[in-house]
């Protein structure tokens, strides 16, 4: 905008003021220009009367500071919003990447020792399958020794008492 624009639209908001209302006429040229600037910065707002329009809250602010300094620092202010949304945003993706990245540890750390118990269950059911094995095995041993024992003794009554009757 050049100065005398923003000149211009000071005046135009003082005229506000000093009029209470602006009845809006629908032309073109630069009268209309500054009024389409004023409306669209919120600076009026308009009557319950058609086609008339009040100062808004900023135009009074627009008045006090100056357009030229509220444009100024209007446009600063959505500069500094932009950065801080977009730093926001940045901080917010990097603390998402870093959850996702603990998330993913803590699952991996979970999984570990989890595994290595079940290698542990592993081996100690191994263990105890093959000490059932033996088991099993020295009972079969035992009681093929314990079958032959009692052949051995019945074989050995048989000829006492085949002795015994000679």
């Amino acid at each position: 905008m050049t100065d005398k624009e923003y000149k211009d639209i000071d005046d135009l908001l003082k005229s506000i003021l000093n009029s209470d209302v602006f009845l809006y006429e629908r032309k073109k040229g630069v009268d209309y220009k500054l009024f389409v600037v004023c409306k669209s910065l919120n600076l009026v707002r308009p009557t319950t009367t058609p086609n008339q329009y009040e100062l808004d809250e900023n135009g009074f602010i627009a008045i006090d500071l100056g357009f030229e300094k509220y444009y100024n620092n209007l446009i600063e202010g959505k500069k500094l919003d932009f950065s801080i949304k977009s730093k926001t945003d940045k901080k917010l993706r990097t603390e998402v990447r870093r959850a996702v990245l603990l998330l993913i540890l803590g699952a991996l750390l979970g999984y570990v020792p989890a595994s290595m118990s079940e290698d542990k269950m592993t081996k100690a059911i191994e263990s105890i399958s093959t000490s059932i094995e033996k088991s099993t095995n020295l009972n079969s041993d035992f009681r093929n020794e314990f079958q032959q024992m009692y052949l051995e003794i019945d074989s050995l009554k048989n000829e006492i008492d085949s002795l015994k009757q000679n």
